[in-house]
């Protein structure tokens, strides 16, 4: 079954009047009441109400953290206890789709924001998390620190448990985001801003010994805005590369790191660089060949690319690819990747001030996305402002299926589950898929008058 077809199942095959008549119970009850907690999906919506996160803002952001994972044939993920306002790890089950708190706690801070990472080598959970700001600073208060939590999985109680000694400080302040990777070396690393610099941190000798965080030491890590934001991820077996956006000068960078070598010593590169183009949306991959994936969004209106995809080569050079133009009103897009079936997977909200999501999928070996806003996969009747889509870090395939969880105004979760078992749809491409080499090549701007 495609994503399509699960949609559309998810829909169910309802009359139009059914339709109504549950549409106009569910407004008025909403009306008088707020959300129930046992509400019942409306034949009109896609996908799936999740359980309250008691209020919070946005609790699925940021743009590049993953909140969820697969380990064990379970999807899991970081959700708001509502009830006693902190992070607990939380087990969906497909069969009923519910979320079962497992009373496994994370962070103690209920407004906290997380990254997670599930690493199969060391069969370990690592969870960055820390305090939201836009205009981040170091503190003296440890509560507002970046901090490391740990655990390991137990199936025979299905549980993730966690270890001795953690959380440690990563980070000495609050952050717009925090991202974690783990090179081959079995070394950590974290990215994040503070006073307008790309800054990182690193474990030294393990995962419990932190160094103090410091500057990106590369010619454009600094002097950028207040709300620029940067993002890590582990690639090629043995690299990391930190991405940020600069909208002052709007251009996105990628610095890059050799597993093994001084934790200084970092190449910068040039993403893109173009007046009015580039925002701080950053949602990173990569995959077995070495390729790294950034979804991101741009400035651009009307009929021009507003969210893109930015596809790093092995031999290190930038491509980019449209995923909706300016009138389709995409934002905060993230990509996942099947390379079992050599599929990836992009999911975005539109309008950018939230309502639905929507999803395209393309092949690897020929990156395209079709015209247009793309499949619905998150509408509710109810809440219009459903934003902040969320997934894993981790590739998808036919056992794990997708998993998407996003957050609205009605203080809810929202979440929809899709197979991709048989044989992949074919996403009808344009007639002619644009494909534009941004690094190394000299040619005409990509978003430049003309163009397709």
């Amino acid at each position: 079954m495609t994503i399509r077809q699960a949609v559309a199942a998810a829909r169910g095959p309802r009359a139009l009047s059914q339709i109504a008549l549950v549409g106009l119970t569910v407004i008025l009850v909403t009306l008088a009441f707020g959300l129930p907690e046992s509400y019942a999906q409306s034949p009109s919506d896609t996908g799936y109400i999740g359980p309250s996160h008691g209020g919070l803002s946005a609790p699925t952001g940021e743009k590049p953290e993953s909140k969820l994972w697969f380990v064990g044939g379970h999807w899991w993920a970081d959700l708001v206890n509502p009830e006693v306002q902190r992070h607990h790890i939380y087990r969906f089950d497909p069969d009923t789709f519910e979320w079962i708190d497992t009373g496994i706690a994370i962070d103690p801070r209920a407004s906290a924001r997380a990254d997670v990472l599930w690493d199969d080598e060391s069969e370990r959970l690592y969870v960055v998390s820390h305090i939201f700001t836009t205009n981040a600073a170091p503190t003296s208060a440890e509560s507002n620190w970046g901090y490391l939590y740990r655990f390991r999985y137990d199936p025979s109680i299905l549980r993730f448990l966690p270890d001795d000694g953690f959380p440690v400080p990563v980070t000495r302040g609050k952050s717009e985001t925090l991202t974690i990777a783990k090179d081959s070396t079995g070394r950590l690393w974290v990215a994040f801003v503070e006073n307008r610099q790309v800054m990182f941190n690193h474990s030294d000798g393990d995962d419990l010994s932190w160094g103090e965080p410091q500057p990106l030491p590369v010619p454009n890590g600094g002097a950028l805005s207040v709300d620029d934001i940067a993002a890590i991820v582990s690639f090629g077996e043995d690299r990391v590369g930190i991405a940020w956006s600069d909208q002052r000068m709007s251009t996105m960078y990628f610095a890059v790191h050799e597993d093994g070598t001084p934790p200084d010593a970092w190449q910068e590169e040039v993403i893109i660089a173009e007046l009015d183009v580039v925002d701080d949306h950053i949602n990173l991959k990569a995959d077995s060949e070495g390729r790294v994936y950034l979804a991101s969004k741009t400035s651009e209106k009307r009929e021009r690319p507003l969210a893109v995809l930015y596809v790093r080569d092995a031999d290190g050079a930038w491509s980019m690819h449209p995923f909706g133009t300016g009138r389709d009103g995409h934002t905060r897009p993230i990509v996942l990747l099947d390379e079992d079936q050599q599929r990836l997977h992009m999911f975005a909200a539109a309008p950018e001030s939230g309502g639905v999501i929507y999803h395209k999928q393309s092949r690897l070996d020929r990156i395209a996305f079709a015209p247009g806003s793309g499949d619905i996969v998150l509408q509710n009747l109810v809440d219009g402002r459903i934003n902040n889509v969320t997934s894993t870090k981790q590739s998808v395939n036919e056992t794990s299926g997708i998993l998407i969880l996003a957050s609205g105004s009605t203080n809810r979760y929202f979440f929809n589950h899709f197979p991709l078992s048989g044989e992949p749809e074919e996403p009808p491409m344009p007639e002619a898929a644009p494909n534009w080499p941004l690094s190394g090549t000299e040619m005409p701007s990509p978003l430049a008058p003309g163009l397709p």
